[in-house]
C-alpha cells in the first residue's frame, strides 16, 4: 500500500518565486507468507488471469524487501539518534554504512563527506498508530517537530490532512527530514 501527501507552497511575493515542497509517502511491507489467507485470495480474487500474468511480468521487484538509505556525515551521532534516539537495532558497521534494523526494513545510514546538504523532503518515515503519543515519546527524548508556515498544525506539531491522515515531521542530527504518521 503506498500512501502519500504532498503539499507546495510559493514563498515570496516578488520574482523569482521559490517553491518548497514536502512530501512523506508510506510504504507497507509484508511478506506473502506473512498474510492472511484472505487477503491473499482476496487480492488473487480481484484479478483476472491475464492481469494476474501481466502482474507477475511486472512485480521483478515487487515481492522483495525494501532497503531504506539515509545520509550522514557523522556516524556517530547518527547511531545514538537512530539506535539510542528511535530505537532502530544496530546490527553492525560495515565501513560504508551504519546497518540498523526497523521492523524486519534493512535501514542503511551511509556514511558521506562533507559538504553534505539535507533534502528539502521527507526522506524516511513510519506509520504509526496514536501519533500524539509517539510525538510525546520522542519529544521526551529531546526530538523536536518541525513546524511550517504553510498548513496548520497543532501544539504537538502535527498536521491533519483534510483526508484525517496525521504527519509530523522530524530532523536527524544532519538534518534530515523524517516523519512519523498516522492512516485513516
Amino acid at each position: 500500500m503506498i500512501q502519500g501527501v504532498a503539499v507546495d507552497e510559493v514563498i515570496g511575493e516578488g520574482a523569482p518565486r521559490q517553491f518548497v515542497v514536502f512530501s512523506t509517502f508510506i510504504v507497507t511491507i509484508a511478506k506473502e507468507s506473512d498474510w492472511g489467507n484472505g487477503v491473499k485470495s482476496g487480492l488473487q480474487s480481484t484479478r483476472s488471469a491475464r492481469d494476474q500474468g501481466a502482474a507477475e511480468e511486472n512485480s521483478m521487484l515487487g515481492s522483495t524487501n525494501i532497503v531504506a538509505f539515509v545520509p550522514t556525515t557523522d556516524a556517530v551521532k547518527a547511531r545514538a539518534f537512530y539506535d539510542g534516539v528511535l530505537g532502530l537495532r544496530f546490527i553492525k558497521d560495515d565501513g560504508f554504512a551504519l546497518v540498523l534494523d526497523a521492523n524486519g526494513i534493512m535501514v542503511r545510514v551511509a556514511k558521506v563527506p562533507p559538504p553534505f546538504k539535507p533534502a528539502p523532503f521527507t526522506i524516511l518515515g513510519w506509520q504509526v498508530s496514536g501519533i500524539e503519543g509517539v510525538v510525546r515519546d520522542l519529544q521526551k527524548k529531546g526530538v523536536r517537530c518541525e513546524i511550517f508556515s504553510f498548513f496548520q498544525q497543532d501544539e504537538l506539531g502535527i498536521w491533519t490532512a483534510p483526508t484525517g491522515d496525521k504527519v509530523a515531521w522530524f530532523k536527524d542530527p544532519d538534518g534530515n527530514l523524517l516523519s512519523v504518521s498516522q492512516h485513516v
